[in-house]
């Protein structure tokens, strides 16, 4: 009992690190309340993994739960949940020197893959996929509701950058330009959703 407490309760500080590092990549990702990103789990989701996956292999990798780059609109029988999934897996696969938390970027790449990995759950009638980061979104006070885009506040970032210079010189160096790097590669997925959103949405 002793052992399986303790690996909750670091599973939840992992977590809670985690959703530091993904607020402080949001406001670097909106150019520091420069402009609107998406609202919704599965644009954020979708473009965070776009940019961690062009951070990892150095090439564009093209993601998104809803279409494709020219704004075709995918068959969602095919679950997008699945699509980011099998893309974190494959960087990892083949840059597993990336993941294996011998620098700190390793080490917060591992946390992201976790921390946006989707699970199948089916409880009683309720059947669904879900993540540690569309639990975040639901339940964040921070992230705008009722719309389909919004401006990540100032004070959400200087909480994540509080909490980061907690932790440790080399976790906080490194995750200060990380975030700020993986923010800027998702700039483009986010401008090319924002624009669909714009297209299709009303809300």
């Amino acid at each position: 009992m002793t052992n399986a407490l303790e690996r909750y309760k670091k599973e939840c500080e992992e977590m809670k690190l985690a959703a530091m590092v993904w607020r402080l990549i949001l406001w670097h990702a909106c150019d520091e309340g420069r402009f609107e990103i998406p609202t919704e789990q599965e644009w954020l989701s979708s473009e965070l993994v776009a940019a961690i996956g062009e951070d990892v292999t150095g090439t564009k990798t093209f993601f998104s739960g809803r279409h494709d780059w020219s704004g075709q609109e995918y068959n969602q029988d095919f679950g997008w949940q699945d699509r980011l999934n099998d893309i974190l897996e494959s960087c990892e696969e083949v840059f597993h020197n990336k993941f294996d938390g011998s620098t700190p970027e390793g080490i917060l790449r591992a946390l992201l893959k976790r921390f946006v990995h989707y699970t199948f759950h089916s409880d009683h009638d309720e059947k669904g996929y879900t993540s540690e980061l569309k639990l975040l979104i639901e339940n964040d006070p921070a992230i705008a509701r009722g719309r389909s885009l919004f401006i990540p506040h100032r004070e959400m970032a200087m909480k994540s950058i509080r909490f980061l210079g907690e932790q440790g010189v080399d976790v906080y160096a490194g995750a200060m330009e990380w975030c700020s790097r993986i923010g800027l590669l998702m700039q483009p997925y986010i401008a090319r959703d924002v624009a669909y959103i714009e297209k299709h949405y009303s809300w």
